[in-house]
């Protein structure tokens, strides 16, 4: 009896894991993009990602045409973003403009790692942003890593949103491990 209740035990353990994904950390930032008339859900997955690249394909991005775009399709806010695959954060930045072209602007976004009645999920801050040059302050610290000042930076800024990731954890670490097949 003793035998098969240890065995019931060790069943359940190793399933009960398997629902669960691994967070490995892999020491590497991915990047994704997402264009005005894709949909919400099809970001591109663009592979690895530097600091240099990043900031050269931020300059590079049709922003305001996106902007203009996303108006029309009214699908999303076209969007950049880098997932660090070593910590869990990541950094995004859109484009919106206002229907009569008056008023353009950014939107960065940071998603951390936080926990609730030790649960754990990513935390979404979103803040305003005037200028491309601040665009590359803030990605410059996060490919630094340097969380600490990448949220002093982002307080000088408007909050726009400050939610849970929408997917949340489990989907996260899914999503995760699609970058290891």
């Amino acid at each position: 009896m003793r035998q098969a209740i240890y065995i019931l035990f060790s069943l359940l353990g190793f399933y009960g894991c398997r629902s669960v994904p691994a967070n490995r950390a892999v020491d590497a930032f991915v990047w994704q993009r997402l264009e005005a008339d894709h949909d919400p859900d099809s970001a591109r997955r663009m592979g690895r990602i530097d600091r240099e690249t990043f900031r050269a394909t931020v300059d590079d991005f049709p922003w305001r045409e996106q902007a203009v775009a996303a108006n029309r399709f009214r699908k999303n806010s076209p969007t950049l973003s880098v997932d660090d695959l070593f910590t869990d954060h990541s950094f995004f930045i859109s484009s919106g403009i206002a229907e009569d072209g008056s008023d353009f602007g950014y939107f960065v976004g940071w998603v951390h790692p936080e926990t609730k009645n030790n649960k754990p999920y990513r935390q979404v801050d979103t803040y305003s942003v005037e200028d491309a040059a601040t665009l590359h302050e803030l990605s410059d610290l996060f490919f630094n890593r340097d969380y600490p000042s990448l949220k002093r930076q982002l307080a000088g800024h408007p909050l726009i949103l400050q939610s849970p990731e929408r997917i949340g954890w489990n989907q996260y670490l899914i999503q995760k491990q699609a970058y290891f097949k």
